[in-house]
């Protein structure tokens, strides 16, 4: 027969002890592998946190890129800003000589006009003793067409021909 492997008493706080070691250790494993897979959840979110920090980062550069086109493209604006200003001062100074120059002319035709009134007057005088003349000669036509229609009968009066 064979033999069989009997236990010996031995020490039961020695197997105890063990015993717990073995629960603890089977435990802590039990632990690391949960904190294993944790910190393994825990690499994939901060994969995706960086993933999510690299578009951002990549949104930022655009819209860096965009805010330098930006730039230039107010720049350029403000150069155009100051060509039209300049060209609106050309413009003013242009404009005030025309207008000074209108002035000017207008000056001259204003002298034109009061030697043109002054005219008109001396006509306007020459006019009125003409008319007043014509006046004059009308009446002193009118006084001889009475002598000369009268004419006729104070000569047959004088030469001794009655009243007719």
């Amino acid at each position: 027969m064979a033999k069989r492997a009997t236990r010996q008493p031995t020490n039961g706080r020695l197997e105890d002890a063990v015993l717990a070691l073995i629960r603890s250790q089977a435990l802590l494993v039990e632990r690391d592998a949960r904190s294993d897979e944790r910190f393994a959840r825990s690499d994939e979110r901060f994969a995706k946190v960086e993933e999510r920090w690299a578009k951002g980062d990549e949104r930022f550069a655009k819209m860096e890129e965009r805010w330098a086109k930006s730039d230039e493209r107010f720049a350029k604006g403000d150069e155009r800003f100051a060509k039209m200003d300049e060209r609106a001062a050309l413009s003013d100074e242009r404009f005030a000589l025309m207008v000074q120059r209108i002035d000017e002319r207008f000056a001259k035709v204003d002298e034109r006009f009061a030697k043109v009134d002054e005219r008109f007057a001396k006509v306007d005088e020459r006019f009125a003793r003409v008319e007043s003349e014509l006046g004059e000669i009308k009446a002193i036509l009118i006084q001889h067409q009475r002598i000369l229609e009268a004419l006729p009968e104070t000569i047959r009066q004088k030469i001794g021909f009655g009243p007719q």
